[in-house]
């Protein structure tokens, strides 16, 4: 049986807000929990280790959509499990939210049916970057690097092959869609560079 008073930290549990062209987290409640950070060895993802932490609070209404900021850090939810009637234990990785940005096209049709273009428009989201392996292709008489990274949104953003990303000064291609999670998309993101 869970002891309440072990239940001593307080987190945020963040949910996310569109505003227009915007979407961010915010916060939607103030809770108790117990923390443990959690280290395993298939936690290392590529050259870049992930930072599990387990919480312990009693049951809320939290889901995987949510996010929960602890300490000052940012943790995305990857797993939900029921302890007992009252209490649940919720496994999450602790990330560095980057500002996104995707400038995004829309499309109607005409009164034939016709695809026209009806405007152009920023969106912002938050995401979360990690280090896949680099590949470098030799040519002469120059190489190029190309550096790969995951990028991990919330379900909400959906994001085509093709479409360029800023994050920071950089531009990034979306190369390969991954939409196989219930809560977050992913999709491999890359920047290519002269050597």
């Amino acid at each position: 049986m869970m002891n309440s008073g072990a239940l001593n930290q307080k987190i945020k549990v963040l949910a996310l807000s569109r505003t227009d062209n915007a979407y961010q987290w915010i916060c939607i409640d103030s809770i108790w929990a117990k923390a443990e950070p959690c280290f395993d060895r298939k936690s290392f993802q590529s050259r870049r280790m992930v930072k599990p932490v387990k919480f312990i609070t009693r049951k809320n209404g939290i889901t995987m959509s949510h996010a929960i900021l602890w300490e000052d850090e940012h943790c995305f939810i990857i797993n939900i499990t029921e302890i007992d009637r009252m209490y649940q234990e919720i496994t999450a990785v602790v990330i560095e939210p980057k500002l996104c940005k995707v400038i995004k096209t829309e499309v109607h049709l005409d009164a034939f049916n016709r695809p026209v273009l009806s405007g152009v428009k920023e969106i912002s989201f938050p995401g979360s970057i990690v280090d896949l392996p680099s590949k470098r292709e030799t040519a002469k008489p120059m190489s190029r690097l190309e550096l790969r990274y995951l990028l991990t949104v919330p379900k909400e953003i959906e994001l085509q092959a093709g479409e360029l990303i800023s994050i920071g000064n950089t531009d990034y291609e979306v190369w390969i869609p991954r939409l196989s999670f219930s809560d977050k998309n992913q999709y491999e993101i890359r920047v290519r560079r002269d050597v």
